[in-house]
Parts: C-alpha cells; structure tokens; sequence
C-alpha cells in the first residue's frame, strides 16, 4: 500500500496528461494507490516504521545475499516476480543485483545484495568484489 500511494502521489497528475506513457501493471498500482484510504495508509507506515525499528539493531552482519528473482528476466511490460525486492523496498533498504551466470538462452541470473538504509556505499563496494570473484564473461545483448 505504501509504495502505491507514494506512486500516485507522485504519478497520478502526470499520467491524467500521458496515459500511454505507463504499461498496465504501473497504471493499477497507480490507480490502487490512488483509492487507499488515509488511515490504512497511516496504519502501513505505522508498521514499516516498526520493522525498520527491529531490523535497523538486528541486521548484522549485512549485506545479506538473496536471488534476485525466481524466473529469468522479463519482458520490458514488467520489472518482473517482486518477491525477493518487496521486503527490502517496503524498508526502505538498498539493494544492489549483480550478475552471477549465464542462462541457456542467454540471459543474466543475479543475485542481490541487501544492506540497511545508509549502506549503499559498502554494497556497491561488495557488489565490485562479487563481480570481480565471479569474473563472468561479457556479452553483447541479443538484438530483436
């Protein structure tokens, strides 16, 4: 509920103006946004602020290491399965995917790297070293 409200505070106006500038999936969570009620919103931050409270003192050690997605890249009509984001989007928490091993038919899998609010820095610095370690050989993106 959160991440809907903050899109149609954000979108709505704009996407009144340009409709075909936002694909099905964005356009119902804009529009869901827009018909939360105040205080289901109100009780929403309530909670993520709990959360954020129990998990900021028991996060140690970071970052923590997750698949990125369950299924191979999609197409552009979506950014994908959200089950290993969420989590870490409802927190509020940074979140970095590097590219770990080729698929059969020659697209990325990743893993993500997940760290607290404030840790974009060493995520990126680990994000560097998992390349680094996994060493996967560059590819040119199929062309359609």
């Amino acid at each position: 509920q959160i991440m809907a409200v903050e899109a149609a505070a954000y979108h709505a106006e704009r996407m009144e103006r340009h409709p075909e500038d936002y694909p099905p999936r964005i356009a119902e969570l804009i529009q869901f946004g827009l018909s939360v009620p105040a205080r289901e919103y109100s009780l929403a931050l309530d909670f993520q602020h709990k959360l954020l409270m129990d998990h900021q003192t028991n996060c140690e050690p970071y970052p923590w290491v997750t698949p990125a997605t369950m299924d191979l890249p999609p197409d552009t009509s979506t950014t994908g399965d959200p089950k290993f984001n969420s989590p870490w989007s409802f927190l509020g928490w940074p979140t970095i995917s590097v590219p770990i091993a080729w698929s059969e038919n020659g697209l990325p899998i990743a893993a993500q790297l997940v760290g607290p609010s404030g840790t974009e820095k060493p995520l990126f610095d680990h994000a560097v070293y998992l390349e680094k370690l996994v060493s996967l050989p560059k590819r040119q993106p199929a062309t359609p």
